[in-house]
């Protein structure tokens, strides 16, 4: 992910980055750092970050998956839940797409 350096915009990328669950559940929430235009809020946040909203979400609700799954012992179905993810497959299938293991592979190669 890019840094985001100065610039006349640089509290708006903070509060958007910063605010990333509440922008990227509703994308018009991006008129609340001041954007008006919601597709050009979309590019400045790819251009600033080096990713797309939905990549940014999903990446920050895997990380918090990841040290739940090593720092609980809570099924994954309630790490799928607390994380965000509206059903336990689709966060699987993610979870795969992006570590090349199963939530419950990942949690059983690092307890180890």
């Amino acid at each position: 992910m890019k840094m985001i350096t100065g610039g006349a915009f640089q509290g708006k990328t903070s509060y958007a980055v910063h605010n990333f669950g509440v922008l990227a559940e509703n994308i018009k929430d991006g008129e609340k750092c001041g954007f008006d235009d919601v597709s050009y809020f979309v590019r400045f946040f790819k251009k600033q970050t080096g990713t797309t909203i939905t990549e940014y979400k999903n990446t920050q609700k895997l990380a918090k998956a990841k040290r739940l799954l090593i720092s609980t012992e809570k099924n994954i179905t309630e790490i799928s839940n607390e994380c965000g993810f509206e059903s336990s497959s689709y966060f699987a299938e993610l979870f795969k797409s992006y570590e090349n293991l199963t939530p419950t592979n990942y949690r059983d190669l690092l307890k180890k």
